[in-house]
């Protein structure tokens, strides 16, 4: 009889162990994945006003989100680079594109949001823009301006 118990209690014992093991493998994943998803690391855009209010460190990467300013859009002169201003109707940050040509759907009035860093002049420098919407399609939040000069957003007073 006692040789079953042993045999009882190493099968306890095993078991034990094993749920041991399987419940400290599990926190320590679940501690890597909230480290990974800290405030910083996770894709979500910031809008001009937000920035401007923040003091952003040079170089820091970060998502600019708002829309293309009317009129603002240009081509820098024997170079691939774009400038343009991005808006959320309160505020505005002037930015820069290098690169062969922008997304098709990057127009003025329309929104994007671009990924990048402010260099030592506090322009904005897009590494990468995204303009992925239909015809109707306006970042959360936001409107296009509209020619009497006020704005829709809901952060920012029409005059």
């Amino acid at each position: 009889m006692t040789v079953k118990r042993q045999q009882m209690s190493y099968k306890k014992r095993r078991r034990l162990t094993i749920t041991s093991v399987s419940i400290f493998v599990l926190c320590g994943v679940v501690a890597l994945v909230l480290t990974a998803l800290g405030d910083e690391s996770i894709s979500v855009f910031k809008k001009p006003s937000e920035i401007t209010a923040l003091d952003y460190n040079n170089h820091q990467r970060i998502k600019l989100g708002g829309l293309v300013k009317m009129g603002s859009l240009k081509r820098l002169s024997n170079s691939l680079t774009i400038e343009f201003i991005i808006t959320d109707c309160a505020k505005e940050i002037t930015a820069q594109y290098t690169g062969a040509k922008p997304p098709a759907l990057f127009t003025e009035g329309q929104g994007a949001i671009l990924d990048g860093a402010f260099n030592d002049a506090r322009v904005f420098i897009a590494e990468s823009i995204l303009a992925k919407h239909d015809e109707n399609y306006t970042p959360r939040g936001m409107e296009v301006e509209n020619t009497a000069g006020t704005c829709d957003h809901p952060d920012a007073s029409n005059q």
